[in-house]
């Protein structure tokens, strides 16, 4: 357990309230294996039903009218990096009256298996990034 997280950036994930309830660690090496390790499933963390970012998005999506769903936490933070926290993305206007949802994924393999997922139940609109 000592070296599960080792060499790896430490990403927390907050629940609705805003309180951290549980860790992602991205390898820092090319090589490290797995790529991404989580905190286990607990009484506060069930990674199928935690939003990364959300409470901190939630008031900014509401403004916005538009929630971007993106697979990892390391999409979610470029994304925020690059302004997309409280504003539409550019070239969409809102297609009913509740909240325009955009799906993100970005390269092959899983990330994109759970974007095509959820694009048929969840999504507005979508786009992948490779």
């Amino acid at each position: 357990m000592g070296e599960f997280f080792v060499v790896r950036l430490m990403v927390p994930s907050a629940g609705g309230r805003g309180r951290a309830i549980a860790f992602g660690g991205r390898g820092l090496n090319p090589d490290a294996k797995p790529k991404y390790n989580n905190t286990g499933e607990t009484a506060l963390f069930s990674k199928g039903t935690q939003l990364y970012n959300f409470a901190t998005a939630r008031g900014a999506a509401i403004k916005a009218g538009t929630i971007i769903l993106a697979e990892g936490y390391m999409d979610v933070i470029a994304l925020v990096r690059a302004g997309f926290a409280g504003r539409r993305p550019p070239g969409r206007a809102s297609q009913g009256s509740g909240p325009d949802v955009c799906c993100m994924g970005s390269g092959p393999g899983s990330a994109q298996a759970a974007t095509t997922k959820s694009r048929r139940s969840h999504c507005s609109w979508s786009s992948s990034v490779n």
